[in-house]
């Protein structure tokens, strides 16, 4: 049977970063024999290795608020290094992969990643160079709170100055006074169509109670000032980026009063970056974020709002998916993409663990973890969607058939294997196994907020924010429930507003459907930084890195060499996101059954307003389906908008369309109902605003003259079909 405490680590884990591991566990053979020092002196790291790295551990203090008090800390930090020689040098750019907790000395330990940033992100003449942030990885002193067995722990390590002694684990439970309200499910349905089964109402109890476990543990090993807890806030590890800067400088034997930081952060990078930025903003050199977390909400650790994309972007693998075909997608089923959400849904409501836990059965406890891995599978597959759906169609159809069964006949063990299936090969450019500590997180993100301590959670917040994604809102109330029972406060407490006005502007950049730091975010926070720009790419992903994206590796490089900001070209097409099936076409043709509604009408409606293109008797049907299918995604209405599939031509060419309708239905699409989202659409959504603009829909839209009557109803069918629609989907007509 699965522990309760699987189900703490693997919440814990689910963290914003740029890809998620599970464990931390440092390779002490990478820093054996390199000695620490104020000064940065290089060395080749002590592993075998096929491409030349060299290491250095930078003696900084250990509080800079008291940098006199004779406690030190050590940085640990692995270099890439270029082959660049006098001019053709650049400097060295500092990264960050995310977490927090996510190691960046194996972030850049492994060749892959620091060839792919070296090439793809930076372009020539820059070091590439990997540090680990307070109390993780390879930094003394180190902040393992000693709860699991595969963690590593040396006592040695614990201190800025000696070896901590053992005490007795903790293992107390105590009462929680949060809990998952009555009549508050987690979800029913995400308004995508997809269902993701309501978790116990015991679960946050259990939760918090092993989060009080947890914080009692990390108080014992790592709470007291001359250890890591105190001094693991974001603030600290900004200041070390500048004492790393400063060291670097000295190593060339240049002046390190005005020696710059050049950065790439990704995710948590973000934050990092941010409060670097914001505390020595004429520090900053080349700066680039991707994927960026809305500073206001990380703060206050009110994070409702960064998984909004989450649910829209796993929606779009059930699209994608169908239209794939079961010959590239093993889950793809039925007539329609809609029959690949039923069998999906079928599957999910086979992981009652409310039920089981009303009946009193052990189950309840599997059926958690079991659900909350799968969550944590679906949410890894959004990171990066092109190399991983085609793996997590793989997944979802082992698991329907290992689960077809009496549950009582489940074999846990089995399910959970293959829950926990790579989602993708291991390739040169996947990150190698490396490494993050689940509780890692809140250690570091507990502290950049103020104290939320014994705080009670509502219940109307707790619905907020299992209400906020099927997919990660769990995620998020976790960390809150997290920071709720942790008592480590920091030595150097600031909350400071973010944003200044920096030596060298700044670049963030964001995806479309990113799953944890909507795209707008990136927009938002270069609102912060005057001079700034923003990147943003159409991409199912966290971040770009990876993502084998021609157009932003040249704005990215353009950046970094030359110092050319984007300006107004900021928008960038993306790669089809489902892993290797890149061709939708490829799919059986079939046909869709849509009953008592005129799809092609609707269809014809959709793609007038948004590309101006009115399609002829001449139109080729499954291109017409295929820029239909395009239209109905930007106006965001999934429910009522299937891809449809067959031999559509015919049926096209029966049917008359008059411009003037698809005028009115966008007219009475704003007057009435949700779709006034429409206007919104155009003011706040730039890609809904780059289509807008080729049409007269713009002006319409703008002037709102009443064009809406009874001759809006000319094309026999359009009126009942919509009605219909409207009805299912709670849009007023």
């Amino acid at each position: 049977m699965i522990a309760t405490s699987a189900v703490l680590l693997a919440l814990l884990s689910s963290a914003d970063a740029f890809y998620t591991v599970k464990r931390q566990i440092a390779r002490e053979l990478l820093f054996e024999g390199i000695r620490p020092s104020k000064e940065i002196e290089w060395s080749p790291c002590n592993e075998t290795q096929t491409v030349y790295m060299e290491c250095a551990r930078l003696i900084v203090p250990l509080d800079y608020q008291d940098p006199d008090n004779g406690l030190e800390a050590i940085i640990p930090i692995v270099k890439y290094p270029t082959n660049a020689t006098g001019n053709s040098y650049k400097g060295a750019v500092l990264t960050n992969p995310g977490g927090p907790g996510y190691l960046g000395t194996e972030f850049i330990y492994n060749p892959g990643i620091a060839r792919e940033i070296a090439v793809n992100v930076t372009g020539p003449g820059y070091d590439i160079l990997g540090f680990d942030i307070r109390g993780v990885g390879y930094s003394v002193p180190y902040s393992s709170c000693n709860i699991t067995a595969d963690e590593l722990f040396d006592p040695l390590r614990q201190n800025a100055t000696e070896g901590n002694s053992f005490t007795k684990r903790n293992t107390r439970r105590l009462k929680s006074r949060i809990a998952i309200p009555a009549g508050a499910k987690e979800t029913e349905k995400s308004p995508y169509g997809f269902f993701i089964p309501e978790l116990p109402p015991s679960f946050l109890a259990q939760y918090a109670a092993s989060a009080d476990d947890l914080t009692a543990a990390c108080v014992a090993y790592t709470g007291a000032d001359n250890q890591a807890g105190p001094h693991m806030n974001t603030v600290v590890t900004a200041t070390d980026m500048l004492w790393i800067a400063r060291a670097l400088a000295r190593a060339r034997g240049q002046n390190d009063t005005n020696a710059l930081v050049h950065y790439y952060g990704i995710s948590y990078g973000s934050v990092l970056g941010q409060t670097f930025a914001t505390l020595y903003p004429d520090r900053v050199g080349k700066f680039v974020m991707d994927g960026i977390v809305n500073m206001d909400g990380w703060q206050t650790r009110t994070e409702t709002d960064i998984v909004r994309n989450a649910d829209q972007g796993f929606f779009e693998f059930f699209k994608r998916c169908f239209a794939a075909g079961p010959k590239k997608c093993a889950f793809a089923t039925g007539m329609c993409y809609q029959d690949t959400i039923n069998r999906f849904n079928r599957m999910m409501s086979r992981f009652n663990a409310t039920q089981a836990e009303v009946d009193g059965s052990e189950l309840a406890v599997p059926l958690t973890a079991l659900i909350t891995q799968l969550r944590s599978t679906i949410l890894d597959s959004l990171y990066a969607s092109i190399d991983s759906w085609e793996g997590l169609a793989v997944i979802f159809n082992a698991l329907d058939k290992a689960t077809s069964g009496p549950i009582t006949g489940w074999n846990v063990t089995e399910i959970a294997t293959i829950i926990t299936l790579p989602l993708s090969p291991p390739s040169s450019r996947a990150p190698a196994p490396l490494q993050l500590r689940g509780y890692s997180f809140f250690q570091t993100a507990c502290g950049d907020a103020p104290s939320i301590y014994n705080y009670t959670i509502s219940p109307g917040e707790v619905y907020t924010y299992l209400r906020a994604s099927a997919i990660a809102g769990h995620a998020r109330l976790v960390g809150r429930v997290s920071c709720s029972r942790y008592s480590i406060r920091p030595k150097w407490e600031w909350y400071e507003k973010i944003g200044a006005k920096t030596k060298t502007p700044i670049l963030f950049l964001g995806n479309t459907l990113d799953p944890v730091t909507p795209w707008d975010d990136a927009v938002k926070a270069a609102l912060k930084f005057p001079g700034a720009e923003t990147v943003i790419v159409e991409l199912i992903a966290h971040s770009t890195l990876l993502q084998r994206n021609t157009c932003s590796t040249k704005k990215l490089q353009s950046y970094f060499q030359q110092g050319k900001l984007p300006g107004a070209d900021f928008n960038i097409d993306g790669a089809i996101a489902y892993g290797s099936i890149q061709d939708i076409s490829d799919g059986e043709v079939q046909e869709l059954v849509f009953s008592d509604i005129d799809p092609y009408v609707f269809f014809y409606v959709l793609q007038s307003l948004f590309t101006g293109t009115f399609p002829t008797p001449e139109t080729d049907g499954r291109k017409a389906e295929a820029s239909t299918s395009d239209a109905a995604s930007y106006l965001q209405m999934p429910r009522i908008v299937s891809v449809l599939r067959g031999s559509v031509g015919e049926k096209l060419k029966s049917e008359t369309l008059d411009i003037e309708v698809s005028l009115r239905f966008a007219n009475s699409l704003y007057k009435h109902g949700a779709a006034n989202d429409i206007r919104d659409f155009w003011h706040e959504d730039a890609f809904v605003r780059r289509a807008l603009r080729q049409t007269a829909i713009a002006d319409l839209i703008e002037r709102s003259p009443d064009l809406f009557d009874d001759r809006t109803w000319i094309v026999p069918g359009f009126k009942h079909g919509l009605a219909e629609l409207f009805e299912k989907t709670h849009l007023g007509i």
